[in-house]
């Protein structure tokens, strides 16, 4: 399959102390999130506190997007590496409808922290989705829920001024408590990191650099 282009802005939301809004505003209603799965988040963190990132898809030299479309980004804690050769954890992307980035995490009790794009392109080999991406910080001035297009990010300021690029090689599995799904997964993983070797050597990200939580 061919790479397919990737330009996302990435908004982190910081959840409000308690007493300061109690995530349950009229915004709320407009994230496209129903009250199950508000209550499916909510279980998920399991009491403990969460950066969530809220991304919207810009457009690029090979697209011809009208408009931003954003969504929720939730990503837990990993598991233990001994566990897996691999790093395994839950996510979570809901879409939002009929609201702004900002106002919609107002309503859920999240208030903005920062900003910055992923740039590169996306391969499929398989079931694996494979990132070839840049980090880039936006435009001075330029506000949260503006998305700039292609050429105007590439000018930009790059995260690493090395220039690198990051690859990510992962697999969603629907349901990560049936380990026969889990196997074939990793299985397939693996597999790809010993077909790229030599070319690219894949390793088991650092656990607490993807450590969400807020301290």
């Amino acid at each position: 399959m061919q790479p397919a282009p990737v330009l996302e802005k990435h908004l982190v939301f910081k959840p409000i102390v308690t007493g300061q809004g109690d995530g349950k505003g009229a915004a709320a209603g407009k994230t496209g999130m129903q009250t199950v799965e508000q209550k499916k988040l909510q279980e998920t963190a399991k009491g403990d506190l969460f950066y969530v990132q809220i991304i919207g898809d810009g457009k690029t030299k090979e697209g011809n997007n009208d408009a931003a479309k954003w969504s929720i980004q939730f990503r837990d804690l990993p598991e233990v590496v001994q566990k897996r050769p691999v790093t395994s954890r839950l996510v979570a992307d809901i879409p939002i409808v009929d609201s702004d980035p900002i106002t919609a995490m107002a309503g859920l009790g999240y208030s903005y922290k920062s900003s910055y794009y992923l740039t590169g392109h996306r391969f499929t080999h398989l079931n694996t989705s494979l990132l070839l991406i840049k980090a880039v910080m936006p435009q001075t001035g330029e506000s949260p829920e503006h998305v700039s297009d292609s050429e105007d990010v590439v000018n930009g300021q790059l995260v690493d001024p090395s220039g690198s690029y990051l690859i990510q090689a992962s697999i969603r599995v629907q349901d990560g408590s049936k380990v026969e799904l889990m196997n074939r997964a990793t299985a397939e993983l693996m597999n790809l990191k010993e077909t790229l070797k030599g070319v690219v050597d894949l390793e088991v990200g650092d656990r607490l650099a993807m450590d969400t939580r807020v301290r």
